[in-house]
């Protein structure tokens, strides 16, 4: 009896993990079935939910099931295009070749800098109410510009002597955001009545006076909480800005770098006086491409071996090159990236698993937007269709709507709200209740003066839905709030003039989806395509921070 037990639980357990194995195997053939498939590869639920979770991120939009539909189908669409290029063969093109391989430089250079800018350290309360203080702080600026380097000289000497400069230009109260990114650390590092050096934008130089600097009178608790993550994050990328400036400064002074000032005026007269495009090819055979530039730890350099590198450089540090000295700092640049390239794969930090998606992601989205520009069909692109358009375009431009906005800005919701209710009530306390009125790039005295829809962008419909005098409800741009108003209303006739480039060219970039999804909807049919609908649904759905999941 004892053994006929064993032998039967035996028999039992066999059972029981024959049948476990078997509903292990077919759930995870469900798990592994593909959510779309097509002639050549599938999407999983990873690629799509990668898609579309940063989509809600950026939205705002609440988890639904059409906009999954939709995500899934444009998920489905780059794979379309992934799948063309291939057969195109166009990663063989040389030119492709090049564009694929600084893609890859650059994700292994962004790879770096967040293995070596990592800190653990976390901000202190004190650090982040500095960073706010600063952050509200005004400096009331004045400044000569539009200058020759030997006139700013002079204008900066004699405005120290006699504390005034024709020619000046009043700014009045200004935050570090208002003005130029290169004058941000210049500004802030001076004292007040200090005139700066001359400080060269573009090809001209321009001289600062700092009048005065207004700091904040108290920062309230509340403020302080609402802008603390926000200032973390800043702080965090300040951070590692400064440890990327230190490694690439170290990397700099390692090199030992030596310029000659021949080789120097030789190169900076091709850059000025040659095509981007053509320079490859001019200094195969120019006369001065062995000349040397300048030396480092690992050899010399001559113009043909630089050329390369400087191409790789960013157009626009190459237009900023008007001296040899902006040429040594390009120069030096340039040799910082290929030695900071080397160390990165000397360290295997392009053989990372996280690199290599970086790069492959950085890669396919070029694909995918070259694609586009270039080889995507387009609906119709013949006279009958562009006719069509440039009539329909004349008939919307022809007369154009306009209103003349007023707005108040305030820095959170709980101001604009008293201030909206109030002005409700009394529109004579606007000065009262806001006197700075200055941010985003509008103008300083708060008047926008006449605009279209076009002109407003995602402010539009709520402006011209308003009566005129009176205010709109608070509107949230970039973490401000406006108000606005509209004095007046007016209907004025534009001449329209037709650009038939531009008007390709939009046709084009309206195409490209409307060809693919006609693309798609045609494998559906011919089964060389499937979308499983019910596998979207099952997807659990999705909670982000600060939404309401209503299912």
């Amino acid at each position: 009896m004892i053994y006929h037990k064993t032998k039967l639980g035996k028999s039992t357990r066999v059972l029981f993990t024959s049948a476990l194995l078997l509903s292990l195997f077919f759930g995870c053939s469900e798990n592994s079935k593909p959510l779309a498939s097509y002639d050549g590869g599938f999407v999983t639920e990873v690629e799509f939910l990668n898609h579309y979770e940063k989509y809600l991120t950026v939205t705002g939009i609440k988890d639904n099931l059409p906009d999954r539909k939709k995500i899934l189908r444009s998920v489905l669409h780059e794979a379309l295009i992934l799948k063309n290029w291939q057969e195109l063969e166009m990663d063989e093109n040389p030119a492709v070749k090049n564009v694929l391989r600084r893609q890859e430089e650059q994700a292994i250079l962004d790879a770096l800098w967040q293995e070596k800018s990592k800190t653990d350290r976390e901000p202190s309360p004190q650090e982040l109410a500095e960073m706010l203080i600063h952050e509200r702080t005004r400096f009331h600026l004045q400044l000569v510009s539009d200058l020759t380097i030997e006139t700013a000289h002079d204008i900066a000497m004699n405005w120290s002597l006699n504390g005034t400069s024709p020619g000046m230009n009043d700014l009045g109260f200004v935050s570090l955001e208002d003005i130029h990114p290169r004058l941000v650390n210049i500004v802030g590092n001076l004292d007040a009545s200090e005139i700066s050096k001359p400080i060269r934008l573009g090809n001209a130089y321009t001289v600062i006076k700092l009048v005065e600097k207004q700091f904040p009178h108290f920062i309230r608790p509340r403020d302080f909480a609402v802008a603390q993550e926000r200032l973390k994050q800043e702080w965090q990328v300040a951070q590692s800005d400064f440890v990327m400036d230190a490694h690439t400064k170290k990397v700099l002074a390692n090199l030992q770098l030596e310029f000659s000032e021949e080789g120097c005026s030789d190169l900076l007269d091709l850059l000025m006086h040659s095509q981007r495009t053509d320079l490859q090819a001019l200094v195969a055979e120019h006369p001065t491409a062995p000349k040397t530039v300048c030396t480092s730890v690992d050899g010399q350099w001559s113009i043909a071996m630089l050329i390369p590198h400087l191409l790789d450089s960013r157009p626009e540090h190459l237009d900023a090159i008007i001296d040899t000295k902006d040429l040594h700092s390009v120069v030096a640049g340039a040799l910082v990236r290929r030695a900071l390239l080397h160390s990165a794969r000397e360290a295997g930090i392009h053989k990372n698993d996280y690199t290599r998606d970086a790069i492959r992601k950085r890669q396919d989205l070029w694909r995918i937007k070259t694609w586009q520009q270039r080889f995507a069909d387009t609906v119709a692109l013949d006279e009958e269709y562009l006719a069509s358009v440039i009539q329909r375009g004349n008939a919307d431009k022809s007369k154009i709507r306009m209103r003349d906005v007023e707005y108040l800005v305030f820095p959170d919701s709980s101001i604009a709200r008293i201030a909206f209710e109030t002005l409700q009530k009394d529109s004579s306390l606007i000065g009262e209740l806001n006197p700075n009125l200055s941010r985003a790039g509008l103008p300083v005295d708060g008047k926008m003066g006449w605009v279209t829809t076009d002109e407003l962008g995602q402010a539009s419909s709520l402006v011209f839905s308003q009566k005129l005098h009176t205010w709109t409800k608070p509107w949230n741009y970039k973490g401000e709030m406006y108000l606005f108003r509209s004095l007046a209303e007016k209907n004025e006739t534009v001449n329209f003039s037709i650009d038939i480039e531009e008007i390709e060219s939009e046709v084009r970039h309206q195409g490209a989806p409307v060809q693919l999804e006609q693309t798609l909807i045609a494998m559906e049919r011919s089964n060389h395509a499937e979308i499983n609908e019910d596998r979207i649904k099952n997807i659990p759905f999705i909670q982000l921070t600060g939404q309401v999941n209503e299912g």
